[in-house]
């Protein structure tokens, strides 16, 4: 059996612990049947799901690795080397989602190990380490070594949330829904086919044949949950819930980007 190639971004989860606190975070804020804050995919664990997509002769094109914010996992260094020795095994490329919080000069020291993308998502609040960066030394650094690229957002979705102006169906939620090109997401005990479906535990994927897998995964219907899940839902403005707890360490990353190199 030849090995598949599951194409779009397929996401791990490392922490759902982060640096901010984002109001409408969908995964510190989300109001779904279950709550994943304080969990950690630990090594022995990554080393699981890796395994049984190579026993079922499968990969990933893009891996997307998020949280919470995956730079403060207490293990990021030994994650990204095993992930690194199961590059064209698991996955072809790897990219990294995070709030530009946690740039460290052990973290900086992580960019070698093979990352191929760095999305940092900039929030009002955060728009000075946007600026701090494009002015720095540190942001020619890293994209010498890898992509770098920003992400304005100002606004979070208030999911299962509907909005007044539109009408919402089984159908409807899933041709206007972008989640189903991006979220994915990969768990030990299987695939969600998006980040809704893994917050709410529902019609997930447990990886029992290829067959199986590639059929859940590249399903061009809507499913059952989609019928539950209005889309687009409610829009609310970004802010924090610790705005001042936020501030410090904001200001702690200006200060380290701003002398890096000097």
């Amino acid at each position: 059996m030849s090995r598949y190639l599951l194409n779009h971004q397929y996401s791990l989860m490392l922490t759902s612990s982060c640096t901010l606190h984002c109001s409408n975070c969908s995964t510190m804020n989300y109001q779904g049947k279950f709550n994943t804050i304080g969990k950690d995919l630990d090594v022995k664990t990554l080393d699981k799901i890796i395994k049984k997509f190579d026993s079922l002769k499968l990969k990933v094109d893009q891996l997307t690795l998020i949280g919470g914010e995956p730079t403060i996992h207490p293990y990021m260094k030994d994650i990204l080397e095993l992930l690194s020795s199961n590059r064209g095994k698991f996955f072809n490329r790897l990219k990294v989602i995070t709030n530009g919080l946690f740039f460290n000069s052990k973290f900086i020291d992580l960019i070698d190990s093979d990352i191929d993308e760095i999305k940092i998502s900039i929030y009002p609040s955060t728009k000075v380490i946007r600026r701090s960066l494009e002015d720095s030394f540190l942001i020619d650094h890293l994209r010498k070594k890898t992509h770098v690229w920003f992400q304005e957002q100002d606004k979070f979705y208030d999911y299962g949330v509907e909005r007044d102006d539109l009408e919402y169906n089984r159908k409807l939620n899933w041709e206007r829904c972008w989640l189903k090109k991006f979220c994915r997401t990969i768990t030990v005990d299987g695939i969600y086919r998006c980040s809704v479906m893994y917050n709410d535990r529902v019609e997930i994927c447990p990886m029992e044949s290829q067959e199986q897998v590639i059929k859940y995964c590249e399903q061009k219907e809507s499913y059952d949950h989609c019928e539950s899940c209005p889309f687009p839902p409610v829009e609310r403005k970004w802010k924090s819930t610790k705005s001042l707890q936020d501030q410090i360490l904001i200001n702690k990353s200006v200060e380290f980007i701003n002398n890096w190199g000097k």
